[in-house]
């Protein structure tokens, strides 16, 4: 494979890491964190807890095994609101899905919310299917959350470093050229360092 079609694939994989790693960021960061700034604007309206619980959900195996039967701890809550004389059911807790590490960290994201009790909701006054009882952006994450910044960053600067870098061997190359041809006219024979 040539120089150049090695530039060209690597740069192409690149490419596509970095698509994908934007895409990873716009759900994981992105998306929700718009949506929650956007709820700033939201109406309060009252409503009524109709199930609150914990959602187990299971995590796929890692490739040694070593995950096998992990589950992550989702809150999960249902409420019903009525918007206009329009009844709604919502069940959106946070904009962003949060898996604990245990169940007790998932109910105690509960605490304070119980079944049957009345509550606040917030919904879209523009189209009010879209409610969520907490309007801020969802804790959680973490250092996780770097994961997508820190894939961004490694992705594009290895767009912008492989132009770069085969630029900058072209120009070597012809250098050495240049070196190697006047040394030949010389009469001299040496090597070009």
């Amino acid at each position: 494979m040539s120089a150049t079609g090695a530039a060209i694939g690597s740069f192409i994989l690149f490419g596509l890491a970095f698509l994908a790693s934007l895409l990873l960021l716009e759900n994981v960061y992105l998306g929700p964190r718009r949506l929650a700034r956007s709820a700033e604007s939201w109406v309060a309206v009252p409503c009524t807890i109709v199930d609150i619980g914990v959602k187990v959900q299971s995590l796929p195996a890692t490739s040694g095994g070593s995950r096998s039967g992990s589950a992550g701890y989702e809150p999960s809550v249902v409420y019903d609101y009525v918007v206009d004389g329009q009844s709604y059911q919502g069940n959106k807790f946070w904009f962003r899905n949060v898996l604990c590490n245990s169940r007790e960290e998932a109910e105690s994201a509960l605490v304070g919310w119980e079944k049957g009790k009345p509550a606040l909701c917030f919904a879209d006054p523009k189209d009010p299917v879209h409610s969520v009882l907490n309007r801020g952006f969802s804790p959680g994450g973490g250092v996780l959350m770097l994961v997508p910044f820190a894939f961004t960053t490694i992705t594009g600067l290895g767009m912008i470093g492989i132009p770069w870098a085969f630029w900058r061997s072209g120009r070597r190359r012809k250098q050495w050229r240049r070196s190697t041809v006047s040394a030949s006219i010389d009469g001299q024979s040496r090597e070009p360092q």
